[in-house]
């Protein structure tokens, strides 16, 4: 009779490869500071000899993207932060920054969302050669607190969102960029919101059907897309008087 646990003497289910990854990606800090992993191996990140091509086939594997400003559409850098190397890339799914003045907004799934001038928007794969040209922005549209979007922006049920309160000393007007897939056009509404909250300059979060806004002294407000409501959490609690940022 084995005494030991069911699983005992059975293989693992997962591979060499997934085993590597646990024991590069794990780590716990104990009490003294030092560090211990699991399933110990000499495996590196820098066995990936592309890592354009695997962030392709990973869309949550982490790189830095930044647009090179030239009349050449397309080109732009990636820095691999793990292992410390910048690379050069053309993709014509970036459109040339010749004309207008470009700028990364939010990246998601692989996608990167681009504000050209003060006007125009679209979203980007730089990975696939997939681009989305957004609706036109309404007037001062490109002024907000932050943006994201819910899905990959081709998904038929991707929603953008973007957020931005009144900074005068009232303090009580909401303004809501919304982009549903297929719509011709932005929907921006504007919203009374007597509460003490205030947006920090930061990119909503999407969960649950619900983009959760930041405020800036650590507080949550949330904006449903489907209702166009809004509503600041109960907890943490609303903001004092003297809150400092500008």
């Amino acid at each position: 009779m084995n005494d030991g646990p069911s699983w005992e003497s059975q293989d693992i289910p997962c591979s060499q490869t997934d085993r590597k990854l646990f024991a590069a990606a794990t780590k716990i800090t104990v009490g003294d500071g030092s560090k211990t992993s699991f399933w110990d191996s000499g495996w590196r990140w820098s066995s990936i000899s592309n890592p354009a091509q695997h962030a392709k086939k990973y869309p949550a594997y982490p790189v830095l993207m930044s647009i090179i400003c030239s009349s050449s559409a397309g080109t732009f850098k990636l820095f691999d932060p793990i292992i410390e190397k910048e690379y050069t890339l053309k993709n014509s799914s970036l459109v040339p920054c010749d004309d207008y003045f470009q700028m990364l907004l939010f990246a998601k799934h692989g996608w990167v969302l681009v504000l050209r001038g003060n006007k125009y928007m679209y979203a980007t794969n730089p990975f696939t050669g997939e681009m989305l040209e957004l609706p036109e922005m309404p007037w001062l549209g490109h002024q907000f607190d932050g943006i994201s979007f819910s899905s990959s922006p081709k998904s038929p049920d991707c929603v953008v969102c973007a957020v931005e309160k009144e900074r005068r000393s009232e303090n009580i007007l909401l303004y809501v960029m919304v982009w549903h897939a297929g719509d011709d056009h932005w929907t921006r509404v504007k919203m009374y919101d007597h509460t003490q909250f205030r947006t920090a300059y930061s990119n909503p979060v999407f969960y649950r059907d619900k983009f959760y806004c930041l405020g800036t002294r650590g507080n949550l407000g949330v904006f449903n897309p489907q209702s166009m409501k809004w509503r600041v959490l109960d907890k943490p609690g609303a903001i004092p008087d003297d809150d400092p940022m500008p």
